[in-house]
């Protein structure tokens, strides 16, 4: 992690953290305290760690709502104050992990009501205080990921992504997870993105020091912005491949064009594709139409391409965990230099197995 990124999330916590004291400090009675300490330690958790178990919302829920239920009856029941921290903190844990909402945050919750006696005898208050400062953390770490740091958060809206030669699904990551002894503070999707880079390490390593302009294919063949549909889809099939970049008359990369952008204008009516087909590729005799008559009105402008001194595992990934079939290499210029697809990756591979 750089230093640019600590510092984002140093200030992400403090927003948190500052904007549920505020919102809390406004609803809550002028008399009562504001914000409990062990928010804090979760607003630090659920911005820093958003991908862990105990990140999650029920987590952070139940662990605060339960210990805080904890140590309202053992301050209840126990005078002896060592005796009640240790009985608080150890029912707490217990219960935390039984209900799967482990927090360690939670813990400090169960003890406040015993190292502060007050509290405990306003359980009605605090557990206003805990519900209102809960509701505002949350909400705060769901704007700031989703506005601002582009985390997903929830975790359960990641989907675990394996490249599919390797047979493991997030059924199979979550099993091994609990299979370990211990509690392993990783989600099957962080588990899966750790395999994903060690496997485009390895990929790294075994291609050494080639660059994308090494292995790529020579441009022979691209459109232009005024390339008529017809002639467009005649160089696609002479091509065999499922996309093509487009140029301008200087040869720098405007955009590209796959055989899906076609089929996705097939959508006027006709009774069969043959027709539909025909209607669409068939150029019109009106000064206005409806449908695409040339190449830049189909193409995809934003392009994701690589320069010809990227190094090779910069387009695997690519094309492994983005689903590209072809990635256009440029120079410093953005001149179009040629593209990388999957048969240059094999024929690499290949080289490398000989």
């Amino acid at each position: 992690m750089g230093f640019k990124e600590q510092c984002r999330l140093t200030l992400a916590c403090l927003v948190a953290i500052l904007g549920t004291a505020a919102l809390s400090q406004l609803l809550l009675p002028a008399s009562s305290a504001f914000l409990m300490a062990s928010m804090g330690a979760s607003a630090v958790i659920l911005l820093i760690l958003p991908g862990s178990p105990v990140a999650q919302p029920w987590p952070l829920i139940g662990g605060h709502f339960f210990s805080a239920l904890i140590g309202l009856l053992t301050s209840h029941y126990c005078q002896a104050p060592l005796l009640a921290i240790s009985v608080a903190m150890g029912w707490s844990v217990l219960l935390m992990l039984g209900l799967r909402c482990l927090h360690p945050p939670g813990a400090a919750t169960a003890l406040a009501p015993i190292v502060s006696p007050p509290i405990s005898h306003q359980p009605e208050m605090l557990l206003a205080q805990l519900s209102l400062n809960l509701g505002m953390l949350l909400l705060m770490t769901l704007l700031i990921h989703r506005l601002w740091l582009r985390h997903p958060y929830p975790a359960s809206q990641l989907a675990a992504k394996l490249p599919e030669h390797i047979r493991v699904s997030n059924q199979d990551l979550q099993q091994a997870i609990s299979a370990v002894d211990y509690r392993v503070d990783i989600s099957s999707a962080e588990l899966a993105e750790i395999l994903n880079r060690l496997q485009l390490r390895a990929f790294q390593l075994d291609s050494g020091n080639l660059s994308c302009g090494d292995i790529m294919s020579a441009a022979t063949t691209t459109l232009f912005y005024d390339t008529d549909t017809a002639s467009a889809w005649n160089l696609l099939q002479q091509s065999g491949l499922h996309s093509l970049p487009v140029v301008d008359r200087k040869q720098h990369l405007i955009g590209i064009v796959s055989r899906s952008d076609f089929f996705k204008q097939l959508n006027n009516g006709q009774p069969s594709f043959a027709e539909r087909w025909r209607t669409f590729i068939t150029p019109s005799q009106e000064l206005h139409t409806p449908k695409p008559e040339v190449i830049g009105h189909l193409m995809t402008r934003q392009v994701c391409s690589l320069a010809d001194t990227a190094p090779v595992s910069s387009a695997a990934s690519l094309l492994l965990e983005h689903g590209y079939y072809l990635i256009p290499v440029t120079d410093a210029r953005n001149h179009l230099l040629g593209w990388i697809s999957w048969p240059n990756l094999l024929r690499l591979l290949m080289t490398r197995l000989r």
